[in-house]
């Protein structure tokens, strides 16, 4: 199920509010995952962290734009998962952003992307 399906079924969830945002990328994974997107200048993204409720460890979150390692934009935990999501300022510049999201156990996490929808 993906997060927009289960937020479609469970409307009292404030995971994402599907009328006001649609996912652009997700993913469930372990340790360390990468999400690359093409973002339109000026694009605000939202990143939404889902963690099983008793996962624990340091979290990063970093954004680069382009070709380069250059973070533009970090978020982070550190002690929790959970649940929780950041937004990052408005992209500068159109073209690929990559993400790359750590979570420090051995826990499956999912990440999402979200963009307002139009």
């Amino acid at each position: 199920m993906t997060l927009e399906e289960y937020a479609r079924q469970n409307p009292d969830s404030d995971y994402i509010d599907v009328e006001q945002e649609s996912v652009l990328e997700e993913r469930v994974g372990r340790g360390t995952q990468e999400i690359t997107v093409d973002a339109q200048k000026g694009a605000v993204l939202r990143v939404v962290l889902l963690c099983p409720s008793d996962a624990t460890g340091k979290t990063d979150i970093h954004v680069s734009s382009g070709d380069g390692d250059e973070k533009t934009w970090m978020a982070g935990s550190e002690a929790l998962c959970g649940g929780w999501s950041a937004a990052t300022p408005p992209i500068e510049q159109a073209g690929p952003v990559t993400f790359t999201v750590t979570v420090d156990n051995d826990e499956p996490y999912r990440v999402a992307l979200t963009v307002p929808s139009e």
